[in-house]
């Protein structure tokens, strides 16, 4: 395992299915390249956990908030707020719980942030953060953009991710550009009256992976060889140019 992670940011549009791409993109990642992996869930407006374990007793979950407000954060701290799975002790979790906010949280500085990030990226060999929408405000996401060594952007086919798609024309050109059917009501690309967003690659809509999300098995790959096949495609790719990159967690 390297000293340390390559560290992957996915960011894109509102309502792209970064979460989700965050989670599965991890899980092809572990499971292509046998390295232990972790994923950062920075959201606290919606937090993450409580979708990712909703049958879980949220006290029993560890907090990423935790380790940042430490004063002298170190990998234990960050150890101790890592979730793992039963079958699936190389892949981590970390991210907030059920009910934390700003208010629970209130002081993230970029150095703890720093910190987390380094910490983070020595107990792995591949570090996936979801990154939210490019000017949220969260010091942990934005950070963490920041100091990627690879950025995926995601883009829809419908009007919102068209608009957005032309907004970011200038600043993602080094990224991994996916286009995504979060949505059933979403039309396939070929058949928009507008140019889609460029892309390097396509995610169809997989009914197996939204009902996954919205029962409690979102963490797994769903039974749809289609949709496998494409997160597969993306994953094999993560490996390649991360190899090149230099680490940057």
């Amino acid at each position: 395992m390297p000293e340390r992670a390559k560290l992957i940011a996915l960011t894109g549009a509102p309502h792209s299915g970064k979460t989700m791409l965050t989670a599965h993109i991890a899980s092809a990642v572990q499971k292509l390249s046998g390295q232990p992996v972790i994923m950062l869930f920075p959201d606290l407006v919606t937090p993450t956990l409580p979708i990712l374990f909703p049958f879980a007793k949220q006290t029993q979950l560890g907090s990423v908030g935790i380790p940042l407000q430490s004063p002298s954060l170190d990998a234990l701290d960050v150890e101790s707020q890592l979730i793992t799975r039963k079958g699936a002790r190389q892949l981590g979790i970390l991210g907030y719980r059920a009910g934390e906010n700003f208010r629970t949280f209130p002081r993230v500085t970029k150095q703890a942030v720093s910190d987390l990030l380094s910490c983070a990226g020595s107990m792995c060999a591949y570090l996936l953060s979801d990154c939210l929408t490019p000017g949220t405000d969260s010091v942990l996401a934005a950070e963490a953009l920041t100091a990627s060594d690879l950025v995926l952007m995601c883009h829809t086919s419908n009007a919102q991710g068209v608009v957005f798609s032309q907004s970011c024309e200038q600043t993602d050109k080094d990224a991994l550009r996916v286009l995504n059917a979060s949505s059933p009501l979403q039309i396939p690309p070929a058949e928009m009256g507008r140019s889609a967003p460029e892309h390097d690659f396509e995610i169809p809509f997989s009914l197996c992976a939204f009902r996954g999300w919205e029962n409690g098995t979102g963490l797994d790959l769903p039974r749809d060889r289609r949709y496998e096949q494409a997160i597969e495609r993306i994953a094999k790719e993560v490996i390649l140019r991360a190899k090149d990159a230099p680490a940057g967690a």
